[in-house]
């Protein structure tokens, strides 16, 4: 309690001054960190200039983005895998066919 308000330790994610922060006194515990976080964003969506709530398109494509960025990844890692450990091509194309697999890129 701080001037006579009462603080919760929330181990949800939280930004200040663009650095994340895995806990931290906060209005809200932990278990209404999801309900709080929407009405956060909503609020701030809602100021003018900042911005707008994202499409369901649109975070689809996003999510599209991350996924691209980490096969990127992966071929980066083949090619390392190759070069610096030395497995064949079979291998690391086996490795990367099975992460595109699992990520739902076939």
């Amino acid at each position: 309690m701080m001037n006579g308000k009462i603080y919760f330790w929330c181990t949800g994610d939280h930004w200040s001054n663009r650095v994340k922060y895995n806990g931290m006194y906060c209005m809200h515990d932990t278990s209404g960190h999801d309900a709080w976080h929407k009405e956060h964003d909503a609020s701030k969506n809602s100021r003018k200039g900042y911005g707008h709530e994202k499409s369901a398109s649109e975070i689809e494509y996003s999510q599209f983005e991350v996924q691209k960025k980490k096969l990127a990844l992966s071929e980066s890692l083949c090619t390392a895998l190759c070069s610096q450990v030395g497995l064949s091509s079979d291998i690391t194309d086996r490795i990367f066919q099975e992460s595109c697999r699992e990520s739902g890129f076939e």
